[in-house]
């Protein structure tokens, strides 16, 4: 049996035989971390995160099934946000590095060339990143960004049935032309749009048997970034309406035009606050995507950290950077070192960004429109419908 803490060497084992469907030709494994080198606080969450990213390289079995040849960890200083650095260090040591600095460096892609396997257990995302590499470079990964002790019993629910409700809605996604988010706000329903053409929806299901995938572990959602006009200039974007974001401070209600957030609804202090940060980065205030997460079990409740919180029965609205599949890369940034990829969660009543998790007593709906003009609602008051799987 796992502990609250750790996998044991046969749960990892079995753990990546399934997710990575590993067979004969598989060689070599890479565990990826991010070091705090000085620039950012540690906290004890990052410390256990990077220490079982050590034990698992240590620990991941050299015989049986899913063997594998060499398992390497590879370093590099932390980013503090969502890019990955040009080198990276190889450090198989059961230890901290004394003096990150001074490892040799080498070309992350050269690096990244050894390997049939990635998966990075760092603080900062870099989950597009490897999206974008992976095909290139013919390796496939798995990314947990942010990854606690409480989150490990999520890694053995049952992702069949995860990957068949997570396809569905992957469909239904590519089907629409547009999904309208109701929330409704002091007894007011207010809508966001969301533009879903020429975008492909994502499915990450936690099964990344080919090389050219990678995904979040644990998993469990649709996504899609929507369409912002950038791509087509002579076709404006229709993501546009109301977008409510909690904060311990107060509500802010966003005006979104044209894939943006313009304005605000009302100009108290708080939301004239709030949106002084995309007017300081203007790269943060595009739309960045919108997804469905359909994670539940028992004892699986939010833990304060995006990458479980995102995957719950929900919805999450995100803004910055749409790397995946959308317009919005570092270079529409004032300052590439700022972008970023920022998610809001609205599950059972609750919204979640970062570490804060806020009884906002939001429970949206959402209709999915179509081609031909014709609605289908696949969610009402946070939950699915009956028939959407």
């Amino acid at each position: 049996m796992h502990t609250r803490n750790n996998l044991s060497a046969e749960q990892l084992g079995l753990l990546f035989g399934r997710v990575f469907e590993i067979r004969h030709g598989d060689q070599r494994l890479a565990i990826m971390i991010d070091l705090p080198d000085g620039k950012f606080e540690d906290n004890p969450d990052w410390t256990w995160l990077r220490q079982t990213a050590r034990q698992w390289r240590r620990d991941y079995p050299r015989r049986g099934d899913f063997a594998l040849k060499g398992v390497d960890l590879l370093v590099y200083p932390a980013t503090g946000n969502t890019n990955l650095p040009e080198r990276v260090a190889v450090f198989n040591f059961d230890r901290e590095p004394r003096h990150p600095q001074r490892l040799h460096y080498l070309q992350t892609e050269e690096i990244l060339l050894r390997y049939d396997i990635v998966v990075a257990m760092t603080k900062f995302s870099i989950t597009r990143q490897l999206q974008t590499l992976a095909p290139k470079l013919h390796f496939r990964g798995a990314t947990m960004p942010g990854f606690t002790a409480a989150m490990v019993p999520a890694l053995f629910l049952d992702y069949t049935e995860i990957g068949r409700r997570v396809n569905a809605l992957k469909r239904l996604l590519e089907e629409a032309v547009l999904a309208r988010v109701e929330f409704t706000v002091n007894n007011q329903a207010i809508k966001l749009d969301f533009d879903l053409r020429f975008n492909q929806a994502m499915a990450s299901t936690g099964y990344y048997p080919n090389p050219g995938m990678v995904g979040n572990l644990p998993t469990g959602e649709a996504y899609i970034a929507p369409y912002l006009g950038l791509r087509h200039p002579d076709e404006p974007s229709r993501t546009c309406g109301l977008w409510p974001v909690m904060n311990p401070d107060g509500l802010t209600i966003f005006r979104v035009e044209n894939g943006r957030i313009v304005g605000v609804l009302n100009e108290d202090t708080v939301s004239c606050r709030e949106l002084q940060k995309f007017l300081d980065e203007p790269g943060l205030a595009w739309i960045a995507e919108l997804g469905l997460g359909v994670v539940e079990g028992s004892g699986i409740e939010p833990v304060g950290g995006l990458l479980l919180d995102e995957k719950l029965i929900g919805i999450h609205v995100a803004f910055g950077e749409s790397a995946h599949g959308g317009e919005v890369t570092s270079a529409n940034f004032t300052d590439r070192n700022r972008a970023d990829h920022v998610d809001v969660i609205y599950t059972n009543g609750q919204q979640i960004c970062g570490t804060q998790i806020l009884s906002a007593g939001i429970r949206p709906n959402l209709t999915l429109i179509f081609a031909d003009d014709s609605e289908r609602v696949i969610m009402r008051d946070g939950r699915y419908v009956d028939g959407v799987f």
